[in-house]
């Protein structure tokens, strides 16, 4: 009958339906079983812990046959951060700095599909006032949803972080977060003596980029006279016949002391007998390469172009072997 129907209906503190099958109950006690392994320094364990609680608010959150009321909905949400929250603090413990402030991150923020569930009009109406203040949507339902304090944490979390990651720049905005969230008198004395920190590491890293510059900018300084004289050199070779090039590749050949590579096919510039002889060999390795029906006049012509090409190669590979100091 309605009458039966209506006594098995269940309904939370808040007067509303509500049917979880106990995955609420279970998260519950995996998260205390957390907290008893973090205060007995077992980290890892209580990370297992929290993340079995997690698993249960999961299937709460999206299991579409468990009933849940609006404000029980919220204490889902503030559950579900707390307990990123305690993550963030084992990580943290544990000196994961990028995964304690992701923690503290998905404490602040949640999951976007969660945070939509249930929302309440005066949760719309402060993000709507505060997205007309800012101009963006970067404030979140979860963090709207979250106690003060809770939020400080969090925050201040991620600015010891981004410190340690030397993100200074992003653990002065988060603190400044923290800052405005924060009523606690011994947090606050914590967060100003980090703020002086900040300050320190700040001018540290700026004197190691100064320094880091400074060896930079002078091996540049050195250099930049032999790089405008090679760039002068190069000019001055672009503007040489063959017979000038050739000439030039090899005296440098013959400078050095062990020859330079020259990259004409099989040494073709290192064959004996001068030039007539190298530009004979190199028509001849040509009239070989000539594609039938080509006509044998065309032998000269390409390796004109592909003396010139090869020189050119040899050239800039001396070039460069200079700026090496080889």
């Amino acid at each position: 009958s309605d009458s039966d129907k209506d006594s098995e209906l269940r309904y939370d503190e808040y007067g509303e339906r509500f049917e979880d099958y106990g995955f609420l109950k279970r998260a519950l006690e995996h998260k205390k079983s957390g907290n008893v392994e973090f205060q007995k320094n077992r980290y890892e364990k209580a990370l297992k812990e929290y993340d079995s609680a997690l698993d249960q608010l999961l299937t709460v959150a999206y299991d579409k046959s468990i009933i849940i009321g609006k404000q029980k909905w919220n204490d889902v949400v503030v559950l579900r951060s707390t307990i990123h929250l305690n993550k963030s603090t084992c990580q943290y413990k544990l000196r994961n700095w990028s995964k304690a402030a992701e923690e503290a991150n998905e404490c602040l923020h949640g999951n976007v599909r969660d945070e939509m569930m249930y929302t309440d009009p005066h949760i719309r109406a402060k993000i709507k006032e505060a997205e007309r203040k800012s101009g963006t949507k970067s404030v979140t339902y979860v963090e709207q949803r979250l106690p003060r304090a809770t939020r400080a944490k969090a925050w201040f979390r991620m600015s010891r972080c981004f410190a340690h990651l030397e993100y200074l720049e992003r653990a002065q905005d988060a603190l400044a977060k923290a800052l405005e969230m924060c009523e606690d008198k011994d947090l606050l004395a914590e967060m100003n003596q980090h703020s002086m920190r900040i300050e320190t590491l700040a001018r540290q890293q700026k004197h190691r980029q100064k320094e880091q510059f400074r060896g930079f900018f002078d091996k540049l300084a050195d250099r930049g006279g032999y790089l405008d004289a090679a760039a002068e050199q190069k000019a001055k070779w672009d503007n040489l016949d063959y017979a000038d090039k050739l000439k030039l590749v090899e005296e440098l050949d013959d400078s050095d002391g062990e020859g330079m590579p020259l990259q004409l096919g099989d040494s073709l510039l290192q064959m004996p007998g001068g030039a007539a002889a190298r530009q004979r060999g190199v028509e001849a390795h040509l009239q070989r390469m000539l594609p039938a029906g080509a006509k044998e006049d065309a032998a000269p012509s390409a390796a004109a172009l592909e003396r010139t090409r090869l020189l050119n190669v040899s050239f800039e590979e001396y070039l460069e072997r200079q700026m090496r100091g080889e």
